[in-house]
């Protein structure tokens, strides 16, 4: 993902579904995995008109915040710490619910295909515990086409199958894929769900818990 997305549309969408979870389920921590690159000279997170038929428009305060964020040209996804001690959440058990951000080093703030298994790798065990882990890669999961000059775009199953592999079975993991590659929704939605299948057949139960 990058700053310059942070507000639009999507980002409307997909913190709402994260939100709508967190006070619905037993988690205690929403650790946020951010694979952030570069902003770029184009248009895009532009779209930040939140209609009526927006899914996330009834979240007044999501909406509101993230408004004003864009207003005062503060879109950076940090601005979530903001959020959460704003509107502070409570998840099904009636406790509040903590955020985590993950991040690389303010020295080399970005993430890299090189990396890739250092940032993965240094996520601390406990933040993938009883939690709503979200994973927003610029582009989504890996596909065939990525090539070593795209692949920070790209979360990969591996690092999928990895994070489920460390996370105790009370958490619920997420992954925003954003595009669509030039395939039907029907086709693509198929495809992906074969993968993750075919993911967890490969996992050996049960997993450490908590």
């Amino acid at each position: 993902m990058k700053n310059q997305y942070f507000g639009d549309i999507h980002d409307l969408f997909k913190y709402d579904l994260v939100i709508e979870i967190l006070t619905k389920s037993k988690a205690s921590k929403f650790t946020f995995i951010p694979m952030l690159t570069p902003n770029e000279n184009n248009k895009e997170g532009n779209r930040t008109k939140y209609t009526k038929n927006r899914a996330g428009h009834g979240r007044e305060n999501l909406r509101r915040f993230l408004e004003r964020c864009i207003r005062e040209n503060r879109r950076n996804v940090l601005e979530l710490r903001k959020y959460f001690t704003l509107h502070p959440l409570m998840n099904q058990l009636g406790e509040q619910v903590k955020l985590y951000i993950h991040h690389a080093d303010k020295e080399n703030p970005f993430f890299t295909h090189e990396s890739r298994s250092a940032y993965f790798n240094s996520i601390p065990l406990g933040w993938l515990y009883d939690a709503v882990i979200l994973v927003d890669p610029d582009v989504g999961i890996v596909v065939k086409s990525a090539t070593t000059r795209t692949l920070h775009k790209y979360v990969t199953y591996e690092e999928i199958k990895n994070l489920i592999r460390r996370m105790n079975s009370n958490s619920i993991l997420l992954v925003i894929s954003q595009y669509i590659h030039r395939v039907t929704r029907k086709r693509y939605y198929q495809r992906s769900l074969n993968e993750v299948k075919a993911l967890f057949l490969k996992l050996r139960w049960p997993r450490q818990e908590a």
